[in-house]
């Protein structure tokens, strides 16, 4: 048996309730690294497998699939784009324009595929040609709405 304190020092391994509830029922670190040897990484075709009634994101290689978001929360979401794509993307009422504002678009960030309620670009960054239905380019800025 392995002292409580000895299993985090294993490199790249879970370290997470599951790896514990391995180590209690018994299983050595090898049988653990090979399950998670096993796992097989979410791919863009697994996004496109989930209910249409739901919304996912690919994150560390797990497909994380939600409701989607309630009324209150894409009102919120709204409220807050309404106000700010006037002054930002177009300049309206003495703001700085020149940003590109978009409301739970797709973003590839290496092998994650995260969609943010919101996210932006300075104009200049934005690409120019779009061949997925994702983006590869870092926002600038992120926003996530927080809701119960």
């Amino acid at each position: 048996m392995v002292a409580r304190g000895a299993w985090p020092t294993w490199p790249n391994l879970l370290f997470s309730t599951n790896l514990r509830v391995c180590m209690e029922n018994g299983l050595s670190k090898e049988r653990v690294h090979m399950a998670d040897l096993a796992k097989k990484k979410a791919t863009y075709e697994d996004l496109l497998s989930i209910p249409e009634n739901m919304s996912g994101e690919i994150i560390s290689g797990e497909l994380i699939v939600t409701p989607r978001p309630s009324p209150k929360h894409m009102l919120s979401t709204s409220a807050l784009g309404g106000r700010i794509v006037p002054p930002f993307q177009f300049g309206e009422g003495g703001g700085p324009g020149g940003w590109i504002i978009l409301h739970e678009v797709e973003i590839q960030l290496g092998d994650n595929i995260i969609v943010p309620d919101l996210a932006a670009w300075r104009k200049e960054r934005f690409p120019k040609k779009l061949e997925h239905n994702w983006i590869d380019v870092v926002p600038d800025w992120v926003c996530e709405v927080l809701s119960p």
